[in-house]
């Protein structure tokens, strides 16, 4: 009796997907699901679908001289984050009525989202309630990674739209050459 052994007969095993990212606020971590609330009222989730990066931009409130600086810089780069196919979101401890007034003095379209002082704990822009927030900026993928991070540490430590826009090109090459 002769037995014959075949190899590589067999379907191959599709290589196993990369577990998903944890959730955190590192850069390669999963961004934390964040509520807040429009300036209508309206309640307001975090979809990092609605576009292939999104910009949350943290911002103290419109009475911060430099927050209202950092909040017109966006509005002057929103064509090119438009270009990178990525949304803005200004987000702040404003009370909602309060945030269409910040937009309109800074002439932004906005949009803008008032979020509790409890998710600014939760994704360390500040590390107690009763702090004053740091400027903060977060890019997330649309798969809701987060693929750059800056918190300051004072309200003068701001990142720039130039180096968020080279995070958001870096970020769209490494995908491209991952076949992504």
């Amino acid at each position: 009796m002769i037995g014959l052994l075949l190899t590589g007969c067999e379907p191959e095993a599709a290589a196993p997907e990369a577990p998903p990212a944890p959730e955190g606020t590192g850069v390669g971590e999963r961004m934390p699901s964040l509520q807040g609330t429009e300036p209508d009222g309206s309640p307001w989730d975090f979809d990092p679908a609605r576009s292939e990066y999104t910009l949350l931009e943290f911002y103290r409130s419109g009475d911060c001289g430099l927050c209202r600086l950092r909040l017109q810089e966006l509005e002057e780069y929103r064509n090119a984050y438009e270009q990178a196919s990525a949304g803005i979101f200004a987000l702040s401890p404003e009370p909602p009525e309060r945030l269409s007034a910040t937009m309109e003095a800074v002439g932004s379209g906005g949009p803008a989202v008032s979020v509790d002082r409890e998710a600014l704990v939760r994704l360390d822009v500040i590390q107690e309630p009763d702090q004053p927030v740091n400027p903060a900026s977060y890019v997330v993928d649309r798969d809701g990674v987060i693929r750059y991070r800056h918190i300051g540490r004072n309200a003068g430590d701001r990142a720039n739209d130039v180096e968020i826009l080279a995070a958001i090109r870096q970020d769209r090459q490494r995908r491209e050459m991952a076949g992504r």
